[in-house]
């Protein structure tokens, strides 16, 4: 696990057929299997075949200043490596239970570890009501579940690692187990500095049921940016300082599978984060103090100059779209002289969201999009059946129904909205009703048929990639 936890010690990385059908739920109309599909691949890697395990055993735990320990685990999500975090304590902290604090995960950057906002951000002298995790990410992790394993190089024949896994699966509940924290998520706040703040940022777009707040600190919140030269750079160059064959096993090929990179890209996502209070935090570019480094200073300054850039960039997706957010933008430069400040002044909106009576409130009428082929948003599940990885695209999803756009099938499983043993009179584009049965926990399952699949990879994403897909409306009305 070498490479995949401590790889490349650099800093700021370079930056149809179709058909509107509705279907009678459990049936399907065509075989997912046995449709001659287009779907490319990167020849270097071999793509993940299976979820990735769970399990979390603690390993055991050291002092490393007042408030502040380190915690190391076994991670089943990451192979079995051991992996850390620390963990600091506010002041004057209850361990009974009888008092529940709002918890932040906070997240180093790219090269970094668990240890850096203990050894370069001074954390260990911050007081706020908050228990602060700090995990480690890898140092190229990318808060991803890697699609695939290498081929060749020195991790051949290794699994991936899931670091996206490790964290919303594994730390989290362990966390809340074992510290008196608030289990909801106005009280649950995510952030980051630079590969942070774009995993942070991530996490919240693609699990907003678990987190009130996600911050980004001079966050890389567009790896797309600079299309394609910039991310085949991103993608293939990770292996040069060990004189290594390329790896592009994160998200894979930008070119040949860039559905994976927009799944996982902020500004592919955005609309998912309605619900979600962000904040984007970013300097000028203008070090608030001159680096001796030559090589380290011009990073400073392009680096943060391009991720402001992307901050003010994801700023207007998130005024389209309805989300709720704030903005800090200041002077400074890309480095530790500036993300402490950032993160004083994201402290008093999360505890802000935490006292707020409404913000954890299951999403009413929400959007999402996912290009998974099992996703979940706000205590919805759903199961997408295509022939070839692309997305579904979500819209008005409540108790009353939701307009669906994607092809294949989509197999729904509500939230628990609905009285246990009440019938239901689902409709499809206003036709073919059939009434479903709430389960005891008071959810309805369904079957959504979006037509006769599309049988290339999807290569649209813009903002009218959605129009290109088959739509079906499905309203929820009582049989009774």
């Amino acid at each position: 696990m070498r490479t995949r936890l401590r790889r490349l010690t650099g800093g700021v990385c370079i930056a149809g057929l179709v058909g509107l059908i509705g279907i009678v739920p459990g049936q399907s109309t065509w075989n997912a299997q046995a449709a001659t599909t287009v779907e490319r691949s990167s020849p270097l890697c071999t793509r993940r075949t299976s979820p990735p395990k769970v399990g979390l055993t603690l390993v055991g735990s050291r002092p490393l200043a007042d408030r502040l320990s380190e915690i190391t685990f076994r991670s089943e999500a990451l192979n079995g490596a051991t992996v850390a975090a620390s963990v600091l304590l506010p002041t004057n902290y209850d361990p009974s239970g009888a008092t529940r604090y709002p918890v932040l995960y906070l997240f180093h950057g790219r090269s970094g570890d668990h240890l850096d906002w203990y050894k370069k951000g001074g954390i260990a002298t911050v007081d706020q009501p908050v228990i602060t995790v700090m995990p480690d990410a890898g140092t190229v992790g990318w808060h991803a579940d890697w699609m695939g394993a290498e081929r060749f190089g020195p991790d051949k024949g290794k699994p991936p690692p899931a670091w996206e896994t490790f964290h919303i699966r594994e730390l989290i509940p362990w966390i809340d187990a074992n510290y008196p924290t608030r289990s909801d998520r106005a009280g649950r706040a995510i952030a980051g500095l630079s590969m942070g703040g774009y995993g942070s940022v991530l996490y919240a777009a693609r699990h907003p049921e678990i987190f009130g707040v996600a911050g980004s600190l001079s966050g890389q919140l567009d790896m797309l940016a600079g299309y394609p030269f910039v991310p085949l750079v991103q993608a293939y160059a990770g292996n040069l300082f060990e004189m290594a064959p390329p790896d592009p096993c994160v998200w894979g090929d930008p070119i040949l599978e860039r559905v994976v990179w927009e799944d996982h890209s902020p500004f592919q996502l955005y609309p998912n984060l309605r619900g979600v209070n962000v904040f984007l935090a970013a300097g000028n570019g203008v070090p608030l103090k001159v680096n001796p480094d030559p090589v380290q200073l011009v990073t400073e300054v392009v680096g943060e100059v391009a991720f402001r850039r992307m901050a003010q960039g994801l700023a207007k997706r998130l005024d389209s779209a309805g989300v709720s957010y704030r903005t800090h933008y200041t002077k400074g430069g890309h480095g530790w002289t500036l993300w402490p400040t950032q993160l004083a002044a994201l402290y008093p909106y999360i505890l802000e969201t935490a006292n707020a009576a409404h913000a954890s409130a299951i999403g009413a009428d929400f959007s999402y999009r996912s290009a998974e082929p099992h996703f979940s948003a706000w205590d919805w599940t759903f199961d997408a059946t295509r022939a070839v990885r692309e997305f579904t695209y979500l819209d008005q999803v409540g108790v009353g129904g939701l307009i669906a756009s994607g092809s294949g099938q989509l197999d729904v499983t509500t939230a628990a909205l609905y009285p246990a043993g009440l019938s239901y009179r689902v409709t499809f584009n206003g036709m073919a009703p059939v009434v479903v049965t709430a389960d005891g926990q008071g959810r309805l399952h369904f079957t959504v048929g979006l037509g006769a699949p599309i049988l290339t990879q999807q290569t649209r994403f813009d903002a009218a990639a959605k129009s290109g897909f088959p739509s079906v409306a499905v309203a929820i009305t009582s049989a009774g």
